[in-house]
């Protein structure tokens, strides 16, 4: 091979070894540099020179993930409650149009600002926890202010936070104590929660006759004051016809308990309480629930409650827990030295 040839020939093998590099170059992935924060651009093969900038990569385009449906607001299937049964307490009925009941005609009494016509708000459903069925009627002339002002207007038909059993159309059973058919009531002020109470008490006892809130504010004798335990005392005693026991009849405060309510309401006795809640109140203890365990624990109490603004259906009942109940059994601010353990049972004297 001459000089010419062989300098021809290794020059084309440089060449080609040059190509080969370079494509390997090309092609390899970027992770060494890329890991320290580097971009890589795997079409180019040059490297640049400090001081100079570098042409981005064009990034590749993805798809647009395809969006899953939202969840419906409300689910079609309320949890169920699982003491239905062995409660004997008939479920939840929502109104027939299965939305949240309305009034028919939206009166100034509604709005707290005119007089009540004597009848509550209207709504869709005939039967059970959302009906008015369970519903004593507004005096005539009466202005509908406190939990009055509202009603039914925080309703929310299969609430996913609160469980609605149908108190009213309940009954007893093993394990649970109900006065059956006890008809509910709102407080039309914002003080008037123990006259409200009474109210309930007095006609599930066949003692009302004519009376109305406010007449029975007056025979406490604190008129626009919460009602203290001698006030209500003195409210029963003023119907007449009446046996009232109350907590005032105990030389130890510290003896009254959950058994004395139970055994009342075995009697056929509603009990009246006030305690801690909203910072002093009455209601009307219809119901007690044992779960059938010793445990004090798991106890409920159903109540009658002239504020029941808070759990989703203004039906007028509220499910409390009976141990809680029970330490928030006192007045801490209204009548703390009076009113511990506070409580009025009436039935009528034969």
């Amino acid at each position: 091979m001459t000089m010419n040839k062989w300098i021809r020939a290794s020059l084309a093998l440089g060449l080609c070894t040059a190509l080969s590099l370079g494509a390997v170059v090309g092609n390899a992935a970027p992770d060494s540099r890329a890991g320290r924060g580097v971009k890589v651009d795997n079409a180019a093969t040059q490297t640049a020179k400090p001081g100079t900038a570098t042409a981005k990569a064009t990034p590749t385009p993805t798809a647009k993930a395809t969006p899953t449906a939202k969840p419906s607001a409300k689910p079609t299937d309320a949890p169920k409650l699982d003491e239905l049964e062995e409660m004997e307490m008939v479920p939840e009925t929502t109104p027939t149009s299965n939305a949240q009941p309305t009034a028919t005609a939206k009166s100034s009494a509604a709005s707290g600002t005119g007089t009540g016509t004597g009848s509550v708000k209207k709504t869709s459903a005939k039967t059970g926890p959302y009906s008015n069925e369970m519903k004593l009627p507004y005096a005539k002339g009466l202005t509908l202010g406190g939990a009055a002002k509202v009603e039914r207007k925080n309703d929310v038909a299969k609430s996913t936070f609160y469980k609605v059993p149908d108190i009213f159309n309940s009954k007893s059973s093993k394990n649970f104590t109900l006065l059956p058919k006890f008809k509910t009531y709102q407080q039309t002020t914002e003080w008037s929660s123990g006259p409200a109470a009474a109210l309930t008490v007095l006609n599930y006892l066949g003692k009302l006759g004519d009376k109305n809130e406010m007449d029975l504010a007056k025979l406490t004798g604190e008129e626009e004051s919460l009602t203290s335990l001698a006030g209500m005392v003195k409210l029963f005693k003023g119907i007449g016809g009446l046996k009232v026991a109350s907590t005032l009849d105990s030389k130890d405060v510290g003896t009254i308990g959950l058994d004395v309510i139970q055994a009342y309401l075995k009697k056929g006795v509603p009990v009246l309480v006030e305690w801690m809640d909203w910072d002093g109140h009455w209601m009307a203890v219809i119901g007690y629930h044992t779960m059938g365990t010793a445990s004090r624990s798991d106890d409920i109490l159903i109540v009658m409650d002239p504020y029941d603004t808070t759990d989703h259906c203004q039906d007028g009942y509220g499910i409390v827990s009976a141990e809680r109940f029970l330490f928030m059994w006192k007045d801490v601010g209204n009548f703390a030295s009076d009113n511990n353990k506070a409580f009025v049972a009436a039935w009528a004297d034969k």
